[in-house]
């Protein structure tokens, strides 16, 4: 599933302290983009206020292009990635990194088409490099799909949209992109989108979505493994590192990390809403794996491990 913006919608994440400053750096955004209509400005993630400084944009330009935009007291760092290097109408997963510095080369654009690897864009047409302090962006909301004065609407569909305070590299990019690396739990903002209101933000940093407009949408993205890979908490005194793995629509693997030598039995129990929980199965003693092959499609679950001596 994903998020659908037509013009007069967006989500707003807020202005929670693991979102402040992020700019000018270091740190990443990421997330899955189909875009139905290119040439013209749209804000895909934004903290400026009406697009005036302090703060920072990240956003689709308007030569089928992406644009980096970051507020600075003199004069802005901005980096432009080259004219097409945006394809319309194909799912791809888009990433940004920005190191901390005055410097446009510093600040790098990746993108992966369907399933396509993940790779820097062919070139930038515009490079300028920043003048001045970067000012304090905490009193400003982290909005997605437009700025907070509704002028620059972002066009198509976004899902799993992740904000992290460092620059991760191409290879850990790669394994967001794919669904083979379990980064989520060290961001700052992960939001599935899984068409809930409010969006959840999974990181912990409880940065959930409140909707405008948007809508959810069966249009999953392709090119990754497995359609989510989320860091959940667990029960019990001796099982730590519980991760899910939604393999398939009907199967989800659980893996976690048994701490007390084989001694414990563990009990795996399932939720829809994160308060009544449900026994569904009893794994042998120091077993650290079970798969869920009765999920429902498009149901989001709830999974914690009690253990017995």
């Amino acid at each position: 599933m994903a998020r659908s913006f037509t013009g007069a919608n967006n989500i707003d994440h807020g202005s929670g302290t693991s979102l402040d400053n992020l700019a000018p750096g270091a740190f990443t955004f990421c997330c899955w983009m189909y875009v139905d209509t290119a040439n013209q400005l749209q804000i895909v993630c934004t903290k400026f206020t009406a697009d005036v400084a302090p703060g920072w944009a990240f956003m689709v330009h308007s030569n089928n292009n992406w644009a980096y935009d970051e507020g600075r007291a003199t004069t802005n760092r901005v980096r432009i990635s080259n004219t097409n290097t945006l394809t319309t109408s194909t799912w791809t997963f888009v990433a940004l990194t920005v190191a901390s510095s005055l410097n446009a080369s510093d600040v790098h654009i990746y993108k992966g088409e369907g399933l396509t690897a993940l790779a820097e864009v062919s070139g930038y047409g515009t490079s300028t490099d920043a003048v001045g302090v970067y000012n304090t962006d905490a009193a400003t909301s982290l909005t997605i799909g437009n700025n907070n004065v509704g002028t620059l609407p972002f066009l198509g569909k976004l899902c799993e949209l992740r904000l992290f305070n460092s620059v991760l590299s191409l290879t850990e990019l790669e394994g967001i992109r794919t669904r083979s690396a379990g980064l989520d739990k060290t961001a700052r903002l992960n939001a599935p989108y899984w068409g809930f209101s409010p969006e959840p933000d999974l990181s912990g940093n409880v940065n959930n979505g409140t909707l405008t407009g948007t809508t959810v949408v069966g249009h999953a993205p392709v090119g990754r493994y497995a359609p989510y890979r989320v860091k959940m908490p667990h029960g019990g005194p001796t099982v730590s590192g519980l991760d899910v793995e939604s393999v398939t629509s009907a199967k989800n693997v659980l893996r976690w990390t048994d701490d007390s030598g084989g001694r414990d039995t563990a009990t795996v129990q399932r939720s829809t809403d994160d308060i009544t929980f449900s026994d569904i199965a009893t794994p042998a003693a120091s077993a650290e794996t079970y798969s869920d092959t009765t999920p429902t499609s498009r149901t989001r679950y709830f999974y914690r491990i009690s253990t017995n001596n």
